[in-house]
C-alpha cells in the first residue's frame, strides 16, 4: 500500500480483519469458494516442489485447503498461518486426520515468533491471500526470510478481468447501476499481483530470483447465478464492502444485472453455469546459501548500545594487541 498513511493501512486492515474473523463470512467463503479456489492448489504444490518430507508454511491458510493438500503430498510439517480464528478452527477440522498440520494465529505481514522458529521452510504457499493484505510486500520479505536456501514461494490471486468473468461482470454492473466510489477503506490495487511487471518486480525487490507469473485455468461451476451473488455478498471482504455500501435501489439493480448477464453468457445444456475464473500464480526462489552465510555473519557482528561501550571494548582490544 505504497504512499498510504498509517491510518489508511490500519483502516483497510480492520476491514479485512472484521470480515474474515466473522464466523458467517468464514463459513460462506468455505462453502462457496472451495470448489473454485482449490483448483489452483496442484499448481502451487508443483511450483514449490512439495514432496514427501517437505516443510511447508501456508500463509493465510483460511479453511486449510492448501495445508491439507500439502500434507496429503507427504509434507513432514505444515504450518497454517491466519489471523482469523474462525478460519483456523475450520482448518483444524479439515486437517484433523493429519498430525503433521498445525495452526498459528498471526499476521502474514509480521510472522509470529513461533512461525519463524518452526522454519526454515522448503515451501511457502499463499492461495488467494495476498490481495487481502494492506502491505503485501511485507509478506514477501517474511517469506524470503523463513525459506531454506533454494526454497520456493508460490502465491495466487485473481487474474485480470475480463479473464475473471465474475469480477468483470460485477465491476461493470457497479459502474453502470451503482457507485464504484463509495466510501470504504482503500487498499492496494486488487489485481496488482496479476500484472506480471508488478508481481515480478515486487518479488525481485524482496530478494527472490527466477520469478515468474503464470495464469492457471479455473472454472466456477454453480447451479445458478444467485449462488454467485451469495458468494460475493456473503463470502468476501472488499467486494462485500463495496456492495453493502450501495444504496438499496442501486444494489438491487446491480444484483439483477449480474445475475442476468451470468445466466445469459455462461449457462450450459446441463442447466448449470460454467464461468471462467482463472488465477494468476506468482513464483520465486528464495535465498541462496551465500545469503544465509551473509546473514549469519551480520548476526555475529557486535552491536554497541552506546559510544562509551564501544570505546571500552576498543581499549580492551588495544591492551591485548
Amino acid at each position: 500500500m505504497t504512499g498510504q498513511s498509517s491510518d489508511q493501512v490500519a483502516a483497510f486492515s480492520e476491514l479485512e480483519r472484521a470480515a474474515w474473523c466473522a464466523d458467517s463470512v468464514a463459513e460462506s467463503y468455505t462453502t462457496g469458494w472451495e470448489n473454485l479456489t482449490t483448483q489452483s492448489i496442484p499448481s502451487l504444490l508443483q511450483a514449490t516442489r512439495v514432496v514427501a518430507g517437505s516443510k511447508v508454511l501456508d500463509v493465510a491458510t483460511g479453511p486449510g485447503f492448501a495445508a491439507r493438500a500439502a500434507a496429503e503430498a507427504g509434507a513432514s510439517m505444515v504450518v497454517g498461518l491466519d489471523f482469523s480464528e474462525a478460519f483456523l478452527s475450520r482448518c483444524r477440522e479439515y486437517c484433523r486426520d493429519f498430525q503433521t498440520v498445525s495452526t498459528v494465529c498471526g499476521d502474514a505481514q509480521s510472522f509470529p515468533t513461533s512461525v519463524v522458529e518452526a522454519g526454515p521452510f522448503d515451501a511457502v504457499l499463499c492461495n488467494f491471500g495476498v490481495l487481502h493484505l494492506a502491505q503485501p510486500e511485507k509478506l514477501l520479505e517474511n517469506a524470503w526470510a523463513v525459506l531454506t536456501p533454494g526454497g520456493r514461494l508460490a502465491m495466487t490471486c485473481w487474474a485480470l478481468p475480463p479473464a475473471t468473468a465474475v469480477f468483470d461482470v460485477v465491476l461493470r454492473a457497479v459502474k453502470e447501476h451503482g457507485n464504484p466510489n463509495v466510501s470504504i477503506p482503500e487498499g492496494p490495487p486488487f489485481f496488482q499481483f496479476a500484472d506480471p511487471l508488478v508481481a515480478v518486480s515486487k518479488l525481485h525487490a524482496a530478494g527472490f530470483s527466477e520469478c515468474s507469473l503464470v495464469q492457471v485455468p479455473q472454472e466456477l461451476v454453480v447451479d445458478n447465478a444467485q449462488q454467485v451473488w451469495e458468494m460475493l455478498y456473503q463470502g468476501t471482504a472488499r467486494t462485500r464492502a463495496l456492495l453493502q455500501a450501495q444504496e438499496v435501489a442501486a444494489l438491487e439493480a446491480i444484483r439483477s444485472a449480474i445475475e442476468i448477464e451470468l445466466t445469459t453468457k455462461y449457462s450450459t445444456p446441463e442447466g448449470k453455469l460454467n464461468i471462467p475464473m482463472p488465477s494468476a500464480m506468482a513464483t520465486g526462489i528464495g535465498r541462496s546459501a551465500d545469503d544465509v552465510h551473509e546473514q549469519k555473519a551480520k548476526a555475529n557482528i557486535p552491536k554497541w548500545t552506546s559510544a562509551s561501550e564501544f570505546a571500552d571494548v576498543a581499549h580492551d582490544l588495544q591492551q591485548i594487541d
